[in-house]
């Protein structure tokens, strides 16, 4: 790290000495603190340590030093920091059971931060104790983004508040103000604002500058609601403030409200005041959308502090209760080259952020101020921005809030894979009311539907329907129930409670040639092929039937090589053949600079724009069906030494026997292993979806395609047939309830199985429910 430069790189507007209060008073260093001092200085500025300072190291002094060993700094009683440094270390866990060589080092700061750790046995690292430190100051050798500033521990900063919305403001104009590309993201017919001036409700003519409040909703029975009953009384001016309402309305809400009035923002977006509870024709189309809600606000307001409504947006003084923010604060050494700094603490989730509907209220925002007990944070689409640190400018090239902000969103390629992790990462929040499964993700799919051709069907993405049914079980699973009047289907994971595993990456994905994560050109993996018959929606009365758009297969089966690489054949938008002089040919997309394809997607949908329906959750599909028992529980020889996430890839895998008991394939099921007595033997009805073929050979990723097919790291792996080539059909086991169908696994079987069929079963309709 280079030292101070001319260009302080802070944003402008910025004085860090503003926030900076009750800095500790420069002390004398003792031995240990003056080899800290010296160590960072050396690292940054190049220089050599003194020799006087008798630095002990044995590495590299410009990544780690010895500092001093465990029982020297425990007995240095002289030093009130190192003492400070004893305790935090104790308090995370050190103990006197070190071995006799431990010893604390301390690594080379790296952009205003750097750690102190204890090595408590040289023999087992997974032993050592960090302690991460952000340097306090921006006119130090080693300041940089993450530099700390001290703030009041009480009150938040509202001129920061403000500087953070005029900096966005005059820095990052068409990029958070405007997302090019996004559209499809409207406001509802009428939108209702609360005018913090007025103290009324308003209902906004044209779109004005509001902010949006994202919170934690209390279950408070006389909580203030708009209703039809209310409605001409709310409009009016002062009704908010009035002794009827005002003791409705939760703290929360109402120090919204006043922080609207701090930074000059005249109106305010919150759920209970914009929906009219008891207008049930009006309540779903308005629930629907939320999500632009959030696109279109001015800010997002995000109540992380609180676990409910009430409570919420801390330390406005004269507002709202003070805040408890800690900084433990270190100071290693005196002018000129200071050493302040404190404690980096990982902030552990809250209800706020386990809630379903917040993860996309803060994904569709384009700015949001999130208040938490660690500070405010501010994110946008160019930075992020933390109350403890300095606002230094070389965020803006790039340190952002990464794939957590609408414009990771925004993609011209089907990025099926994209889809796949905003999914799982919304599958680990909780929802209050379970018909919201959907509804709280729809605003993302309608973002994903302008480069995924045929949108979404209850959550699965059409292109990729046959890869995105294949989803298995990671714990036992729960129907989820419905109150509304379409029910949510067995076969799509918004059907069932519980952590699910998509098959996307294993089934969805072999188009991918390379992309960022994996180096150099993908292994063969598994290669899927679409069963002959098409899947069909139907409306909820099932009176009008099409087709679901489920063409990902389409420039690979029906364009075969060579013709695939003609350079005179066209290509979908967006899409580039690349020829080089060695090797095979390849596709490239210009919103996906990183990537290269095997052959491209269609990223419009040549249909035409298909009529606004109401889309019910019953599939038609005509397939094949067979009859097979339910073996054995699989048996994993290394499932010791599996961890808890790799072990969940395996739940409820069973063999699958045919009539002379002989082993043809598997299923997974979502029931507890230890419920598993009850379906041993029991008879399945499977219906084929796909079949798909991998190699097992050293081109692909043995230790990745186990993963996916876990059955080839079990006991059950000398079964399947011998050769690099291992062929299966990826099979539906349902359960039949009157003329609907209803999922209960899914599984592999043999192609054996389906072939040589005497009973004439090809052709079966199936309605999957």
């Amino acid at each position: 790290m280079a030292s101070a430069k001319p260009d302080s790189g802070l944003e402008p507007g910025y004085n860090g000495s503003d926030a900076a209060i009750d800095l500790p008073k420069p002390v004398e260093p003792c031995s240990i603190c003056q080899r800290l001092v010296d160590f960072l200085r050396s690292s940054c500025t190049r220089e050599e340590p003194n020799a006087d300072s008798d630095l002990d190291s044995d590495s590299d002094t410009r990544s780690a030093c010895v500092l001093v060993i465990w029982s020297a700094i425990q007995q240095n009683d002289g030093c009130p920091t190192c003492q400070k440094v004893v305790k935090t270390l104790s308090d995370l866990g050190a103990s006197d059971s070190c071995t006799e060589d431990a010893h604390i080092r301390v690594t080379q700061p790296w952009d205003g931060h750097f750690t102190i750790k204890l090595c408590r046995d040289c023999q087992d690292e997974d032993k050592d104790i960090v302690l991460s430190l952000s340097t306090l100051g921006d006119n130090t050798p080693w300041a940089g983004y993450f530099s700390g500033v001290l703030v009041d521990a009480s009150w938040v900063d509202i001129g920061r508040i403000e500087q953070w919305l005029a900096q966005c403001n005059s820095l990052h104009k068409g990029v958070c103000s405007d997302i090019p590309g996004i559209t499809g993201i409207k406001l509802p017919d009428i939108l209702y604002l609360v005018d913090v001036e007025d103290q009324c409700i308003t209902v906004a003519e044209e779109i004005p500058s509001y902010i949006a409040l994202s919170y934690v909703w209390a279950h408070a029975s006389n909580q203030c609601e708009l209703t039809k009953e209310n409605l001409a009384f709310m409009t009016q001016p002062g009704s908010l403030t009035s002794d009827h309402m005002r003791p409705r309305i939760s703290g929360t809400i109402r120090a919204a409200m006043r922080l609207c009035q701090l930074i000059a923002v005249r109106f305010l977006w919150i759920d209970r005041l914009y929906i009219i509870q008891n207008d049930f024709l009006r309540k779903a189309e308005h629930i629907d959308a939320i999500g632009g809600i959030y696109f279109h606000s001015y800010l997002t307001l995000a109540v992380a502090d609180s676990d409910h409504s009430s409570s919420g947006l801390r330390g406005i003084k004269d507002v709202t209760k003070p805040r408890h923010l800690f900084q433990n604060v270190y100071t290693f050494h005196a002018s000129p080259h200071s050493v302040t700094a404190f404690m980096i603490y990982k902030q552990p989730p809250t209800a706020y952020d386990d809630r379903g509907w917040t993860f996309q209220e803060q994904m569709l925002a384009r700015r949001v101020l999130k208040f938490t007990d660690f500070g405010m944070h501010w994110i946008c689409q160019s930075c992020d921005r933390r109350e403890q640190r300095v606002d230094w400018k070389s965020s803006l090239s790039g340190f952002n809030f990464g794939d957590r902000n609408l414009k990771y969103l925004y993609t011209l390629w089907p990025d099926v894979k994209l889809w796949d992790n905003l999914l799982q990462n919304y599958l680990k929040r909780d929802l209050t009311y379970e018909d919201d499964i959907l509804r709280a993700f729809t605003g993302i799919t309608k973002i994903l539907s302008g480069s995924f051709p045929g949108g979404f069907h209850f959550g699965l993405p059409e292109l990729f329907f046959d890869a995105a049914l294949l989803w298995r079980p990671a714990n036992s699973l729960e129907r989820r129930t419905s109150d509304t009047g379409v029910a949510l289907p067995s076969w799509s994971w918004c059907g069932w409670k519980g952590k699910i595993r998509s098959g996307i990456n294993a089934f969805g994905t072999e188009h991918i040639r390379s992309d960022p994560i994996i180096k150099g050109e993908r292994g063969r993996q598994i290669i899927m092929f679409p069963w002959k018959f098409q899947w069909k929606k139907t409306t909820v009365d099932q009176r009008k039937i099409t087709d679901v758009y489920n063409l990902w297969h389409l420039f690979r089966d029906d364009v075969p090589p060579p013709r695939r690489f003609d350079p005179a054949k066209p290509l979908p938008p967006g899409w580039s053949l690349k020829q080089p002089a060695q090797g095979n040919a390849y596709f490239t997309h210009h919103a996906a600079l990183n990537y290269s394809f095997y052959y491209p997607l269609p990223t419009t949908c040549d249909r035409g724009d298909l009529p606004r329906e109401t889309w019910g959750p019953v599939l038609r599909f005509v397939t094949i069906q067979v009859f097979l028992h339910i073996g054995k529980p699989l048996c994993f020889l290394d499932e010791e030494e599996e961890d808890e996430d790799d072990g969940s890839d395996r739940f409820g895998m069973f063999s699958l026997v045919d009539s002379e008991n002989k082993w043809v394939g598997v299923l997974h099921v979502n029931i507890e292993p230890t419920d598993s007595s009850r379906i041993l033997g029991e008879s399945c009805e499977l219906i084929q979806l796909s079949s798909a073929l991998t190699y097992i050979d050293e081109a692909n990723d043995l230790e990745l395609l186990r993963e996916y097919l876990p059955e080839l790291a079990s006991d059950v792996a000398e079964n399947i047939p011998t050769g690099e080539l291992y062929e299966f059909v990826n099979v539906m086991w349902i359960e039949r309830k009157e003329d609907i169908a209803y999922r209960k696994g899914i599984g592999r079987v043999l192609p054996k199985i389906f072939q040589g069929d005497e009973n004439g079963r090809c052709g079966t309709i199936v309605l999957l429910g």
